[in-house]
C-alpha cells in the first residue's frame, strides 16, 4: 500500500492545497523515507519508531541546515503520521514528543509610511513599458496587503466598482473582501482593456498570464531606487500595509481579517514592529533615554 500517495491525494482534494504546497510535502516525506531507508532497511511507515525519527531529526541538525527548514520537515513528518493515525493504520503517533529546534522572531520588513508614500506618486513608472500596469501593480500589492499569488490570479469580476472592493482568492482556497480607494478605482478603470474585461487583470505583452518572477523584479527596480533598500521583495508591501494599519490604530483582528490569515498567531508578529518603533521614538527623544 502506497501511504504516502495516500496521504499526499488527501491533502489535495481533502484539504485542498496548493501543488506547491503538495510538492514541499512530497520532497520532504521523500527525504525522510530515504533516510529512513538508508540506515534502518525498508521499515513500513507503520512500524516507523520515534527512535528513528529523533535519528533523522539529528541528521538534518548534521547536514547544516537552517532550524526553520528542519522545523518544517519535522511538521510534514508528523502531518503525515497524524494521517496514518486518523485512517487506522497505527494506534500511536510516534512524532507527538518530537523537539523542533527553536526559530528566532524575526520582524517583518516594512517601509516608512512617507517612503510609501514616495513610492506610489513617484513618476518612475512612466519610464517603464508597462507604466500604468506597473504602478497598479505595487499599489493594490500595498494597499490591499496582497500575497504574490493573490494579487496573478485576480480577475476583473473580482473587482466590484459599486461597492469599492476587491474579492481575493487567498490560502486555503478562501475569499476575503478588501475595500479599495477611489485612486485605485480610478486607475483600474483607466487600466481595464476592454477585451480582457471577463479574464485577468494582468497578462504579459505575449498575452499570458502574469508571473513571480516579473512582480519580483518591478519590485526590486522600485523599491530599490525609491525606498533605497537593498534587499527588496514584494512581501514587504504586504507587510507595510499592515504595520501602517495597526500604527494608525487599526485593530489587530481587523487586520488578520484583510491579510487573509486563518489565526491570530500570524498577524501577531505586526505588533512586534509597532513595539519596535516605540523603543526607537523613546530612544531617540526621551530626556533619560
Amino acid at each position: 500500500m502506497n501511504y504516502l500517495s495516500d496521504f499526499l491525494n488527501w491533502l489535495s482534494v481533502e484539504k485542498r492545497y496548493s501543488s506547491n504546497t503538495v510538492s514541499s510535502y512530497r520532497i520532504d516525506l521523500e527525504q525522510f523515507g530515504q533516510y529512513i531507508s538508508n540506515e534502518f532497511g525498508n521499515v513500513n511507515p507503520v512500524e516507523i519508531s520515534k527512535l528513528e525519527i529523533k535519528s533523522w531529526v539529528r541528521h538534518l541538525m548534521q547536514l547544516g541546515y537552517s532550524n526553520r527548514t528542519v522545523n518544517r520537515k519535522v511538521v510534514a513528518t508528523n502531518r503525515y503520521f497524524t494521517f496514518l493515525q486518523r485512517e487506522g493504520y497505527r494506534t500511536d503517533l510516534p512524532t507527538e514528543s518530537i523537539s523542533k529546534p527553536k526559530i528566532p522572531k524575526r520582524l517583518a520588513g516594512y517601509i516608512e509610511e512617507n517612503v510609501m508614500s514616495e513610492v506610489l506618486n513617484s513618476d518612475i513608472y512612466s519610464t517603464r513599458s508597462n507604466a500604468l500596469m506597473d504602478r497598479l501593480i505595487i499599489v493594490l500589492l500595498y494597499e490591499c496587503g496582497l500575497r504574490v499569488s493573490e494579487l496573478i490570479n485576480l480577475k476583473w469580476n473580482d473587482v466590484d466598482f459599486s461597492r469599492s472592493e476587491i474579492k481575493v482568492l487567498g490560502k486555503g482556497n478562501k475569499h476575503r473582501f478588501v475595500p479599495l480607494s477611489s485612486g485605485t478605482l480610478n486607475l483600474l478603470n483607466e487600466f481595464r482593456p476592454g477585451s480582457l474585461k471577463k479574464g485577468f487583470l494582468f497578462y504579459t505583452k505575449n498575452g499570458n498570464c502574469l508571473y513571480p518572477m516579473y512582480i519580483s523584479r518591478l519590485t526590486k527596480q522600485v523599491l530599490g531606487v525609491l525606498a533605497n533598500i537593498k534587499k527588496c521583495n514584494p512581501h514587504q508591501l504586504r507587510h507595510s500595509f499592515a504595520t501602517h494599519l495597526l500604527n494608525n490604530g487599526s485593530d489587530i483582528n481587523s487586520i488578520k481579517e484583510l491579510l487573509g490569515h486563518s489565526s491570530l498567531a500570524s498577524t501577531s508578529v505586526y505588533t512586534h514592529n509597532s513595539i519596535k518603533r516605540l523603543q526607537d521614538i523613546y530612544k531617540s527623544s526621551h530626556p533619560r533615554k
